[in-house]
C-alpha cells in the first residue's frame, strides 16, 4: 500500500515536496511572502535536509516538523490536481487527517520519518503502518 492521507474521504498519495513543478515553487514564494511565513521553497528543501538529519526525538520537538507535514498536503493534493492554494490546502482540522501506509512503502524520501508523532498522539508524521486519525481516535 501507497502511503498517503484521507481528507473529507478523499484520498491524497503522498507526493514527494521535491516533484511540485517551478509553478508551483513561485506560487509558494509568493503566497509565503504574503503570509508571512518567514520562509522561500528553497529554504523548505533545506528544512527537509536539516530535519531528517536529526534523531527522531529531535524531529518531535522541531519547530519545522509541522511545515514540513503541511508541504507533503499540499504538494500531495497539487500533483493530484487540486488547484488549490498551499494555506487553503492545509485549512483543515487535524483531526480531519488519516494518515495511511506502510513507512517503507514508496513514501517520499523528504516526507517526515515514521517514528515522528503525529498531532496529537504518538503515531509517524505522514506515514504509519495502519490508518489511524492524527487526534489519536
Amino acid at each position: 500500500m501507497t502511503a498517503g492521507f484521507r481528507i473529507d474521504g478523499r484520498e491524497y498519495e503522498m507526493s514527494s515536496i521535491r516533484r511540485v513543478t517551478l509553478r508551483d515553487t513561485l506560487t509558494f514564494n509568493a503566497e509565503a511572502r504574503r503570509a508571512d511565513l518567514g520562509i522561500t521553497w528553497a529554504g523548505l528543501l533545506a528544512l527537509v535536509d536539516e530535519v531528517t538529519a536529526l534523531t527522531v526525538a529531535e524531529r518531535v520537538n522541531h519547530e519545522g516538523t509541522w511545515l514540513l507535514m503541511a508541504a507533503v498536503i499540499w504538494s500531495s493534493r497539487r500533483s493530484q490536481g487540486e488547484d488549490v492554494s498551499f494555506l487553503d490546502a492545509i485549512d483543515v482540522p487535524l483531526e480531519d487527517i488519516e494518515w495511511f501506509g506502510d513507512p517503507q512503502d514508496e513514501a517520499p524520501q523528504d516526507a517526515p520519518g515514521p517514528k515522528m508523532p503525529r498531532p496529537a498522539s504518538a503515531g509517524g508524521v505522514g506515514r504509519g503502518a495502519r490508518a489511524t486519525r492524527s487526534s489519536g481516535r
